[in-house]
């Protein structure tokens, strides 16, 4: 679900845009790992937080001082030509974000194969 609410941003930030021009500029921060408390049951591993450092350009994670740094360059005449953009604050992240993905889904799988009935399938 947090994908598909991510993706309607996207979406959301270029109709207003559209909607909103020549007035009004419109663009979206869409940061990935950041060092706050929301991805804290992954980063808070230090073993983990260090893989998922190596799979950034930049060798480590966002800050919110990162984004709030990318919001005032949004905000300013410095890019008085942007609108409709979706800024990704994340350090060139695609590996780790992979990689992410796989570590919730096996926690996922784990879950539920503690947590669901059994099927009387086994293998």
């Amino acid at each position: 679900m947090y994908g598909v609410t991510k993706t309607a941003l996207f979406g959301l930030t270029k109709a207003l845009a559209a909607e909103m021009v020549p007035n009004t500029r419109v663009n979206c921060i869409a940061p990935c790992f950041v060092l706050t408390n929301f991805p804290l049951f992954i980063t808070s591993n230090e073993a983990t937080r260090l893989q998922l450092e190596e799979k950034t350009l930049l060798g480590r994670l966002g800050t919110t001082e990162h984004m709030a740094a990318g919001a005032a360059f949004l905000a300013s005449d410095d890019d008085a030509y942007t609108t409709g953009n979706s800024s990704h604050c994340w350090g060139n992240a695609i590996e780790a974000v992979a990689y992410v993905s796989f570590l919730v889904l096996i926690q996922l799988l784990l879950f539920c194969k503690g947590h669901l009935p059994d099927s009387g399938l086994s293998s």
